[in-house]
Formats: structure tokens, C-alpha cells, sequence
């Protein structure tokens, strides 16, 4: 079985007082990134957990 990396939330820059086209974009980027990596852990370990009941079944 593969072993899930639990993602670690990203240091988001603190943002300007003014408004910044490119900061939103970037922190939406990172955002974006995080949510993956948080799905992919997610779909990953419902994958083990599968994997475990049919081993199980199957009397491994």
C-alpha cells in the first residue's frame, strides 16, 4: 500500500494595502495547488481504504 503525504498548508504572503492584480493571482495559484494536493490525498487514501476491505474479504 502507498503511503498518503499529508500537504501542508501553504505560507500565503500577507497581502499589500493596495490592490494587486498579480498578489490575488499568486494567492490564488496557491490556493489552487493546495486544494489539489488535498483531493489527490483524499482520493489516495479512499484508494487504500479499498484496498484494505478487499484484502480483507479475500482473507489477507
Amino acid at each position: 500500500m502507498a503511503h498518503v503525504v499529508q500537504p501542508k498548508a501553504p505560507n500565503l504572503a500577507l497581502p499589500k494595502i493596495e490592490y494587486s492584480e498579480d498578489q490575488q493571482n499568486q494567492l490564488q495559484n496557491q490556493l489552487r495547488l493546495y486544494f489539489a494536493q488535498l483531493d489527490k490525498a483524499h482520493l489516495d487514501e479512499i484508494k487504500n481504504l479499498h484496498t484494505n476491505n478487499v484484502m480483507h474479504w479475500m482473507g489477507i
